[in-house]
């Protein structure tokens, strides 16, 4: 999804589609340019994200607006462990969104370990234990009827001579957080006041240094520790107006500079239109005023 449509951009610019070459090449560039300018993604999305904890109560996070948060997980626990019985040979084993992957002595086993066919952690387990060359899977605990798709991904760990591989869930799902919707804030307790909830002026530059603490809980501290599920972004219908101006801004004055130097105040070509510098000149002051406010600031 673009910031803007195509149809959008013609009729700001009052062309046709017999003129749509040079448009639609400086509409894709703009559009890749904000998305770098501010930092972050406009269209809404869904996210899986680790956090490392540093003992504060609030969490920024590195999508906004928040559309839903499905899970502020502390901690994750093993489900299911993995070997294989073989020595002196290569297992692998790994996790993507689809499944788990075998890999034995280089080659992919064979089997399917999907999670759309493997529903729980018990068919999965089955599914592993019939696929031969040595590999073994056991559930743990009483975990047999949970969902296998909540398994964390995982790049390839070694499984080899009876070495277990340890496939994990998130675990420990806070019920007591509240969020800062418009700056992707979350804060550890839900006697915390949010900026958000004692002005009606958004923190578009995210400055979160005016809250009401009255909670001496923290995040705690761990490298990646936390696990937060959730959808952030823009939806389609309400991409916000002001932003959508500014691209259309900027895109107008590019196209009709472009138009002035293609009738011979200066050589033009595609690649023009498309560099940093070209486009960094066409940004007016007030494009500039709002594209500052969803600048993403990097710490």
């Amino acid at each position: 999804m673009s910031i803007l449509s195509i149809d959008e951009v013609y009729d700001f610019l009052e062309i046709n589609e017999d003129e749509n070459a040079i448009a639609i090449a400086v509409h894709n560039a703009v559009e890749q340019f904000i998305l770098n300018y501010c930092n972050r993604d406009f269209e809404a999305a869904d996210y899986v994200e680790y956090y490392s904890g540093i003992g504060s109560q609030k969490l920024l996070l590195k999508n906004y607006p928040i559309i839903n948060i499905k899970g502020v997980y502390l901690s994750t626990a093993d489900v299911i462990k993995i070997h294989n019985t073989n020595k002196y040979t290569s297992a692998i084993v790994s996790v993507d969104s689809t499944g788990v992957n075998l890999e034995y002595n280089g080659s992919v086993t064979s089997g399917d370990f999907t999670f759309a066919t493997n529903t729980t952690l018990a068919a999965l387990e089955t599914a592993i234990n019939n696929a031969g060359s040595g590999w073994i899977a056991e559930v743990l605990d009483d975990y047999d009827t949970v969902v296998s798709i909540e398994l964390i991904e995982m790049f390839g760990q070694h499984a080899i001579n009876s070495t277990y591989v340890y496939l994990s869930i998130p675990y420990n799902n806070m019920s007591q957080y509240k969020c800062d919707k418009v700056n992707g804030i979350i804060y550890f307790s839900t006697d915390i006041t949010p900026y958000d909830e004692i002005t009606e002026n958004p923190l578009f530059r995210r400055d979160y240094s005016n809250f009401v603490e009255a909670n001496s809980g923290t995040f705690g501290t761990g490298f990646n520790n936390i696990l937060i599920k959730y959808r952030a972004g823009y939806e389609e219908d309400d991409l916000p107006a002001d932003l959508k101006l500014a691209l259309l801004l900027l895109i107008k004055e590019i196209y009709l500079r472009q138009q002035e130097d293609s009738v011979g105040l200066r050589s033009f070509s595609l690649s023009d239109v498309i560099s940093k510098s070209f486009l960094e000149k066409g940004i007016n002051a007030h494009s500039l005023e709002i594209l500052h406010k969803y600048k993403k600031i990097l710490v």
